[in-house]
């Protein structure tokens, strides 16, 4: 908690570039990091599963539809 200890999928803060949140919330597939693809597609998985409804109100997600 509080970003004292890796979570689940070890992954640190400084790996959440906006490439990563990008491909997490807004599909997008052009991601450079060195987080395993299986973990990025757990996050985004979790994230569709949690945040169904196509309401996500943010111009570049919109773009991506």
């Amino acid at each position: 908690i509080f970003g004292k200890e890796l979570g689940p999928a070890n992954v640190k803060p400084e790996q959440m570039t906006l490439e990563v949140w990008d491909y997490v919330f807004c599909r997008s597939e052009d991601v450079d990091t060195d987080i395993p693809k299986s973990t990025l597609e757990s996050l985004r998985r979790n994230f569709e599963y949690w945040y169904p409804l196509e309401a996500r109100h943010c111009s570049a997600c919109s773009s991506n539809s």
